[in-house]
């Protein structure tokens, strides 16, 4: 995500990704993410995630870019950092957010990359190297322990009211068609309830315990893991400060809270405005 946040912004473009943002919620994402295929190296090929991009940010060379940029991804092969200053744009954040798993792995030039957040999750040192005298890391891969409220979706985003996603092309006959059948089978799903409560019991069991989504659980993993190799490499190219928002309760799949994650970063910068004016030479 930071390679798609930086590189959109170096593009002269944040402000039209901001505003497909903000009116993304699950519906969206998962007609954005849908594709009926056998999994292959990946859930998601990511060619309908490269054609949503494309759409907010026109393509063009990273080396025409006017602010010097990179993309860092993994190369899964041989677990080296990669890191990306040029070629296609969509091509880098498209390497840059393969999350293994979901994504299919990206082949660019004899190696096979994933998400660079494996490696160097706050690439520091990647920026100095691209010439930044002063380095602002923002660390949204913070972990820290959940309280009960907020464990496994219990606290949820929306997106603004009235939104609905509708910016997003219509529903594919795929998608109509898993929707008809997701309907007919909790109609059906109702119906056997009926008629064997212990159903019912098996499912208040697990309301009860709460327990993760799929997404939810890759997500908490590559936080934590993300987390550990961030605060090492901190120790080892410190930044000149760190900001870390206040988005722990949210989990990896809560698109619809994008308006509430945005608030956390205001605050956050907010808070350090003296720091980040001294750091910039304003005062």
């Amino acid at each position: 995500m930071g390679a798609l946040v930086g590189l959109a912004l170096a593009a002269g473009r944040d402000v039209e990704l901001r505003e497909a943002t903000l009116v993304l919620d699950w519906k969206s994402i998962t007609r954005l993410l849908f594709q009926p295929r056998w999994p292959r190296g990946g859930l998601v090929d990511g060619a309908r995630v490269t054609a949503f991009l494309r759409r907010y940010i026109q393509d063009r060379p990273m080396e025409e870019l006017a602010i010097p940029s990179a993309a860092v991804a993994t190369d899964l092969l041989n677990g080296d950092e990669v890191v990306i200053r040029s070629g296609s744009v969509l091509d880098a954040i498209r390497a840059s957010i393969a999350v293994p798993g979901l994504f299919t792995p990206v082949a660019r030039e004899g190696r096979l990359l994933v998400d660079g957040g494996f490696v160097n999750p706050v690439p520091v040192n990647v920026v100095r190297e691209l010439g930044a005298e002063v380095v602002l890391a923002v660390d949204v891969s913070h972990y820290a322990p959940l309280r009960p409220a907020k464990r496994f979706g219990a606290i949820r985003g929306r997106p603004p009211p009235g939104s609905g996603g509708r910016h997003l092309s219509d529903r594919s006959p795929a998608v109509r068609r898993l929707e008809v059948f997701l309907r007919r089978a909790t109609g059906r799903m109702k119906g056997l309830e009926a008629r064997a409560p212990w159903l019912e019991e098996v499912r208040h069991d697990r309301r009860r315990e709460k327990i993760p989504g799929l997404f939810d659980v890759l997500g908490m993993a590559i936080r934590i893991a993300e987390s550990q190799i961030a605060e090492m490499r901190f120790r080892l190219d410190p930044p000149d400060l760190i900001l870390r928002p206040s988005v722990g309760r949210y989990f990896f799949m809560d698109f619809g809270a994008a308006q509430e994650i945005e608030q956390a970063g205001y605050e956050a910068a907010k808070a350090r405005m003296d720091e980040l004016r001294r750091l910039c030479g304003c005062q």
